[in-house]
């Protein structure tokens, strides 16, 4: 409130789980007492570096495959060193009310900003993707959050794809809420181990053997 803002931030961690970050958050909010205001907007990132299987490196996957720019590309004369392309996408009912999403500040527009190390996301157990798919049915938190999906090259290793999905959910939101922002923390991982995971597999299948792209 007022100007003020609270940041929780997790930087290469040496256990790759969102529960065991989501007990540091609802630790931090339970000391901060019942009389801290509410949080207006909550906003969760989450980044990650995704190695391709097929495509030969971040470049062929992104602008070879995913966009087919590469011929395109020619234009400049000379290849590019760092590709990339970014997704906004508004909450669904806005979608369903024809409404337009105002655009946001641009605060994440540093290159491959959090520097995400050596953190990968991990694969989605089955029970995972049973739990999934049950609250699928009912709605996620992500549902009714602005998000935005960015997939880049790595600036330090071309061979890797950046991801990193940014959502901002609406308040007010109590701090002692420690469910409910959980879960949005929880709801934003997921938007990109399965949602943004399975976008990028796509694109990242195995060149047949003795044919070019």
């Amino acid at each position: 409130m007022g100007g003020h803002r609270l940041i929780i931030e997790e930087r290469n961690p040496e256990i790759h789980e969102v529960d065991s970050f989501i007990e540091v958050v609802q630790t931090i909010l339970h000391g901060l007492g019942t009389d801290f205001p509410p949080f207006v907007i909550h906003k969760v990132r989450v980044e990650c570096l995704a190695q391709p299987n097929g495509a030969s490196d971040s470049i062929d996957l992104l602008a070879g495959r995913m966009t087919n720019v590469v011929e395109k590309i020619d234009a400049f004369e000379r290849p590019p060193l760092f590709f990339g392309m970014r997704f906004r996408f508004p909450p669904k009912s806005m979608m369903e009310s024809g409404g337009d999403e105002e655009d946001e500040d641009d605060e994440d527009d540093e290159e491959n900003e959090g520097q995400s190390g050596d953190v990968e996301i991990r694969e989605v157990k089955e029970a995972d993707e049973a739990e999934g798919a049950e609250k699928d049915e009912k709605g996620v938190a992500s549902d009714e959050a602005s998000v935005e999906l960015r997939f880049e090259t790595y600036n330090k290793d071309v061979s890797q794809v950046w991801m990193a999905v940014s959502a901002v959910y609406i308040g007010p939101l109590s701090a002692q809420d420690v469910q409910g922002i959980g879960e949005n923390i929880r709801a934003t991982y997921k938007f990109l181990a399965e949602k943004a995971k399975k976008f990028l597999d796509q694109f990242d299948y195995p060149t047949e053997e003795g044919s070019e792209e």
